[in-house]
């Protein structure tokens, strides 16, 4: 006997069933041993069903976190793009009525931002880098409670010059609460600046001049949540 025609003709009929080929080797080599021929020629065996479904969990374990961060960091640099263009139009409003000047708050230029509602309690996440901050702070008089699900930290500071390194600063949490209250979690809060000249940027892209002139606060440049981007 071919030992090696035997295991030749064997794989073909266990791995890779044809009718034809079965046929042929019913007819061709009746001397094939009986195993081969009662190995069912479709369908799969209970250890070969439990070792891919294995695969399957470790293959999603991984993947689908990462799908889902993937998500939630589009809709927060959505809600924060939203939120920037809110904040610009809100200046070219109080512009076009004469009320930018250097003594401006951001209370100044709320009556022109469309939210849900004005609030006086509660926290939110701080900046990267930073645990949390109460909406009623220091010179924070409140948070605003948005449409898309966000929270805007208004402070009652001024522009206090009208150069253009003068700014207001506006704190953004994209889920308008405290996630974790780490330094580094996924919902932490991004800082926007505009500009007395009406330029937007963030913490992690302001002019360092701005930093000079009148401090950070202690927060460092290039901080931005890992979330945002342009």
């Amino acid at each position: 006997m071919n030992i090696a025609l035997w295991l030749a003709c064997c794989s073909s009929l266990c791995l890779k069933p044809s009718p034809w080929l079965m046929e042929k080797a019913r007819r061709d080599l009746g001397w094939l041993p009986a195993a081969c021929h009662q190995r069912s020629i479709g369908g799969f065996t209970l250890a070969e069903l439990l070792i891919s479904l294995a695969i399957l969990g470790v293959i999603a374990t991984f993947t689908i976190p990462k799908i889902m961060a993937g998500q939630q960091n589009s809709q927060y640099n959505a809600e924060a793009h939203d939120t920037i263009g809110m904040i610009s139009q809100a200046f070219q409003m109080a512009q076009r009525d004469g009320l930018i000047n250097a003594n401006t708050t951001q209370g100044a230029l709320t009556p022109y931002m469309n939210y849900v509602r004005f609030e006086t309690t509660g926290s939110i996440d701080h900046n990267y880098g930073f645990g949390s901050i109460n909406c009623v702070s220091g010179s924070f008089i409140g948070c605003l409670s948005l449409h898309n699900g966000g929270r805007l930290l208004v402070d009652n500071s001024s522009f206090g010059g009208t150069s253009a390194t003068n700014a207001l600063s506006f704190y953004f949490d994209p889920d308008g609460k405290v996630t974790d209250g780490t330094t580094n979690g996924p919902g932490k809060s991004i800082i926007f600046q505009i500009y007395y000249n009406g330029q937007v940027v963030t913490n992690g892209t302001r002019d360092k001049v701005y930093c000079a002139n009148w401090g950070c606060g202690g927060v460092v440049l290039g901080t931005d949540a890992p979330w945002f981007s342009w």
